[in-house]
């Protein structure tokens, strides 16, 4: 919320955050942190989008949040293609990555392209290098 309150993503639209944990209460405060634009007009000056805008430009990972409730709840805020896997391998030892995937996979809100957009895609997208050292290796 600090990014957007401070009007940091205003001043550096082009810098591709990622927040972790689904967000953690990011997509359940969503509604609620953009009622501040309402409170405080000076806001407007920092951050003229909206809370609501700046929220939905950031990035999710799915780190111990691939659970159907915490992703349903992130697609509500973001589509699939703001939303990277992500395990939080080695904090997270093999059993529970494991389910991390399997909750991934498992999960009826994405079609076959959004899986395969959140799984590996789009972590591609946000990270060319690593994508073109993919295909020459």
């Amino acid at each position: 919320f600090n990014l957007a309150y401070t009007g940091a993503l205003e001043r550096y639209p082009n810098i591709r955050f990622i927040l972790s944990h689904a967000g953690g209460t990011v997509p359940y405060l969503a509604w609620r942190f953009s009622l501040l634009w309402l409170r405080e007009p000076d806001l407007m000056e920092r951050a003229p989008k909206g809370g609501m805008h700046y929220l939905q430009q950031l990035y999710y990972d799915t780190a111990l949040s691939a659970n159907p409730h915490a992703l349903r709840s992130l697609c509500e805020l973001v589509g699939p293609e703001q939303i990277l896997f992500g395990s939080d391998y080695p904090f997270a030892p093999e059993p529970i990555a494991g389910l991390t995937a399997a909750g991934v996979r498992s999960f009826d809100g994405f079609d076959s392209a959004a899986h395969e957009s959140v799984e590996r895609g789009n972590a591609l997208g946000l990270f060319p290098r690593v994508a073109s050292r993919l295909r020459t290796a």
